[in-house]
């Protein structure tokens, strides 16, 4: 039995090795996959030279053939889907209660984080808005004594006034906060809490190698 966290933990370790099994089969087991062979054709160039052929030699990084990969494979993606079940079944044990709002685990992450948008992005945003007031110059034209018209500079002063209650958003802000600080705290503590029931086949601090020697692989070629 483990927690969400640690099986989440561990669900990464497996698409992590995954991927780099799957990069073993291009980059270390050449000599389980190729046969190359070389027909060096010296006779077509010189009478003298017989035709000459080389088998390319390749040399395996990692003592593995195709078929113990392929098992290898299979079998942390086995472990994958065990775990995905296993999940899945422990997040449905799991409620997250607060302030008589009542939601399952992923509802209640996605919820949280919507709260914080429309705080950060809106009402935050229009309960700190400020009154401004700014100063420019613009130019005017009139005509003189002499009938010709003629510019003239002065200062212009625009003042805008918030005309919107912001004590009300300021409010109902810090209500959304609080909301999504309240989850927050009750999904960290289902998070970490022993729920799902499922004990691992591989250590997650394993590497490639070690992963390799551990394991008892039934394909012999």
């Amino acid at each position: 039995m483990q927690s969400l966290k640690e099986s989440a933990r561990y669900a990464n370790f497996l698409e992590k090795t995954l991927s780099r099994l799957a990069i073993l089969s291009i980059s270390s087991i050449d000599a389980s996959l190729y046969k190359t062979t070389e027909n060096h054709k010296k006779s077509t160039a010189n009478n003298g030279y017989n035709d000459e052929v080389k088998e390319v030699e390749y040399e395996n990084k990692v003592d593995l053939s195709v078929p113990q990969l392929t098992e290898l494979v299979l079998a942390v993606l086995e472990e994958k889907k065990g775990l995905s079940q296993a999940i899945s079944i422990g997040k449905g044990l799991i409620e997250i209660n607060v302030d008589l709002l009542v939601l399952d685990l992923d509802p209640a992450i996605e919820y949280a984080k919507t709260l914080r948008r429309v705080s950060s992005d809106y009402l935050s945003i229009l309960a700190n808005v400020k009154d401004t007031k700014k100063k420019s110059m613009d130019r005017g034209y009139m005509i003189n004594v002499e009938g010709n018209q003629v510019s003239f500079t002065y200062e212009v002063e625009k003042e805008t006034k918030i005309i919107f209650d912001q004590s009300v958003l300021s409010v109902k802000n810090k209500e959304l906060k609080t909301l999504a600080d309240k989850l927050s705290e009750k999904i960290e503590e289902a998070m970490s809490s022993d729920k799902i029931y499922f004990t691992p086949n591989f250590n997650y601090l394993d590497t490639i190698d070690e992963l390799i020697k551990g394991f008892e692989f039934k394909t012999v070629v």
